[in-house]
């Protein structure tokens, strides 16, 4: 999934934490570090791929 696919999941996610207020901030925090994290796992994996094509 592309980075921005995943920022818009996590933007998603984050307002369904309104409704929820008491765990909101999980809600924003958690999205969003998954969301960083997995486009950081995706574009290293992308580099080893092409690294060992070259």
């Amino acid at each position: 999934m592309p980075g921005g696919t995943l920022f818009k999941v996590a933007g998603i996610v984050s307002c369904a934490g309104a409704l929820v207020p008491d765990l909101a901030i999980w809600f924003i925090l958690v999205s969003a570090l998954a969301g960083a994290l997995a486009t950081v796992v995706n574009s290293y994996y992308v580099f080893r791929m092409e690294k060992e094509q070259s």
